[in-house]
């Protein structure tokens, strides 16, 4: 900066005795605001600063220069008028008197701005009033100066200092009109942060201090105040905050059951950081309002159907002990312990009057692998009053007990058809008992490894839902060589759960019998004897001794010389079980055949009720072979009669006849 400074020298001629002189001059007066910097939103003091330079155009004695250049009744005033900008001029005319040349005076004006009000420099139009003598006439006399006259005039000007408003964050807070709290509870404080200004905010940390010791904030912490009470505080954090954008902010407070005044108060201090890092606060913001008696409210009745790796209920009832309704309630739970997985944690329920209740329900799932025993919930009521204020009681806790892990499925119905040497079934009926996802199920089957063979021993049956039951049978085995008697078989559910993973159950035992190995058919000789050299029929009586009904019976009848068979196969549509029939081959014997008897040997092919076709074993019957009768001797040839049992050969034939 370059200042010019420019000199004067006034040439004063020397005065004659009983001469006229004359010494002109004027003030020069100039205006400068001292901290010239406003911001929006804000009433503060502005000081104009007043200096005279005087003016001498004609010098003379000092007395009479030191004169004229002396305003005198000086009265300052700014023009509000003439402002072109939201400044308000709070206070009126400022009297300041006399101000010589080179003197500095100071007048104070209180300035309101506007919320309004733009960055940018603005002019105040500051008016100046004084007198002065411009002009002073005088004669020089030997003993001094006589006649003096002073030409005197006032004079009205205008200067325009000016005033800078700079870029700069703002703020204003607006609670949303519910700044009522209940006594004895606890309500949200919601509020929103607004950047009025027009400069970015960074790092904005909002302090708020409760001014009641009554009103305390959730999870804040504690400070000594100036009279020795304890204040709880919290703060709240803004990365940034653009102009004229807000930030919606909550904070929990709570509120003793007596509090001794029912107002409340919370001062709110703002910090904050430039987009240039400087650091810079707000004035302090008040809110409060009102503390009312509140709703209140009690839980009774808590009970859960938990078990440990089901989905159960928690239910409880909720009654509104307070003195009023409680408007839209929502009953909302919260589990002390994390692995509980709520499936719902909040439960509208109709308006609550004050003295009812309502039964609230919540579902949850208790994974696997949580122990067993007794869990800490707690529930919290949401609620409006009539103003639609929003409010919400304090946590209400209760415990309720997990079960141990149950049963996820029964076995039943269970039945075999098993008997020693034969194919039979093992039948049963797997049901799913309680709540659990079970996907794509497959039934495994284990059987004994001695003398019992499953011939498949998976059997898929899909998804399973609640009290879903699914029937599986397996095929299995028994051989010759088994003993008849009970055996353990086991069924495992391999499937699917809620996650994915493939999980099986565990073993579902079952004791079941195996029968002792019985002949299918009886079979006696009815018409079983032929002469050797003769033919004929041979009839057979066959008897169905199993517990099941036969169909398709082929019978097929082997014999070896001297017998031979020219017809050695017959048919029998169906057999109940104890029923009988007669079946017939036509056999011949060869002449001179000894006389005795003959096994005629038999195997049947038929079909079970299930459609299986099954071979039997190989049953013989004896064919009784007897002398021709000698007519030449006048008299019957002696007939040798034999009675024999008939022999069922059974399992004890390890090889036998099939059909060609």
């Amino acid at each position: 900066m370059v200042f010019l400074l420019v000199s004067s020298v006034a040439l004063t001629a020397i005065p004659v005795a009983g001469q006229v002189e004359q010494v002109i001059g004027s003030p020069d007066i100039s205006a400068n605001i001292q901290g010239n910097q406003l911001e929006p939103s804000e009433e503060r003091d502005v000081t104009i600063s007043l200096s005279n330079a005087g003016e001498v155009s004609r010098s003379g004695p000092q007395q009479f220069v030191q004169r004229v250049e002396t305003a005198r009744n000086v009265r300052v005033s700014i023009d509000e008028s003439e402002i072109d900008a939201p400044i308000n001029i709070k206070s009126g005319t400022v009297t300041l008197g006399t101000l010589q040349s080179g003197g500095i005076s100071e007048a104070v004006f209180t300035v309101e701005t506007g919320e309004d009000l733009e960055p940018g420099s603005y002019k105040l139009p500051v008016r100046i009033r004084y007198a002065y003598t411009g002009i002073v006439n005088y004669e020089v006399t030997q003993s001094g100066y006589s006649n003096i006259e002073n030409v005197d005039y006032t004079e009205a000007e205008t200067k325009t200092p000016r005033v800078v408003v700079g870029e700069r964050p703002a703020f204003s807070l607006s609670d949303d009109g519910a700044s009522q709290i209940h006594s004895g509870g606890s309500d949200y404080l919601n509020f929103s942060i607004t950047n009025t200004g027009t400069e970015r905010a960074e790092e904005v940390t909002v302090g708020l201090t409760s001014q009641n010791p009554a009103v305390q904030f959730s999870g804040g912490s504690q400070s000594q105040a100036s009279g020795g009470s304890s204040q709880s505080q919290t703060n709240i954090y803004i990365p940034e905050l653009a102009p004229d954008e807000s930030y919606n902010a909550s904070v929990r407070i709570l509120s003793s059951s007596a509090p001794s005044v029912d107002q409340y108060s919370i001062q709110a201090s703002i910090e904050y950081k430039t987009p240039n890092g400087l650091s810079g606060s707000a004035d302090p913001i008040t809110l409060g309002g009102d503390i009312q008696s509140g709703e209140r409210f009690s839980i009774a009745g808590v009970s859960g159907s938990l078990y440990v790796g089901e989905d159960g209920n928690v239910t409880a009832t909720v009654t509104n002990t307070g003195p009023r309704t409680a408007i839209d309630p929502v009953v909302n739970l919260q589990a002390a312990d994390q692995e509980l997985q709520l499936q719902r944690t909040s439960f509208p329920i109709d308006d609550l009057p004050s003295g009812e209740s309502a039964t609230v329900r919540f579902p949850v799932t208790v994974p696997n692998d949580t122990d067993s025993g007794p869990y800490q919930f707690g529930f919290t009521v949401d609620y409006e009053d009539r103003t639609g204020s929003q409010f919400s009681s304090d946590s209400l806790t209760s415990e309720v007990v997990i079960g141990e892990e149950r049963d996820l499925f029964r076995l039943e119905n269970a039945s075999s058809t098993l008997r020693a040497g034969e194919e039979g079934n093992v039948t049963a009926t797997v049901t799913k008992l309680r709540t659990g996802v079970v996907d794509d199920a497959v039934i495994e089957f284990q059987a004994p490894a001695t003398g019992l063979e499953p011939q498949r021993t998976t059997y898929p049956v899909g998804d399973l839902s609640n009290g879903e039951s699914a029937t599986v049978r397996f095929p299995v085995t028994a051989t010759e060589s088994i003993d008849a008697g009970p055996y353990q078989f086991g069924f495992t559910v391999n499937y699917e759960d809620a996650d994915g993973a493939q999980v099986s159950s565990k073993t579902l035992n079952n004791q079941l019998d195996v029968g002792q190995q019985q002949d299918v058919f009886a079979v006696t000789g009815t018409n079983a004897t032929l002469t050797a050299g003769a033919s004929g029929p041979v009839e057979i009586r066959l008897t169905n001794s199993y517990d099941k009904t036969l169909r398709n019976i082929n019978a097929k009848a082997y014999v070896d010389a001297p017998v031979s068979a020219s017809s050695d196969e017959s048919y029998i549509p169906v057999l109940e079980p104890g029923e009988s029939a007669t079946i017939a081959f036509d056999m011949s014997v060869a002449s001179g055949a000894a006389a005795r008897p003959r096994p005629v040997e038999m195997d049947f092919q038929y079909e079970e009720p299930d459609g299986d076709t099954v071979l039997s074993d190989t049953y013989q019957v004896p064919l009784d072979i007897t002398e021709p009768v000698d007519n030449s001797g006048g008299g019957p040839s002696a007939i040798l009669i034999l009675v024999l049992g008939v022999i069922g050969v059974g399992g004890a034939v390890v090889a036998y006849r099939r059909f060609n």
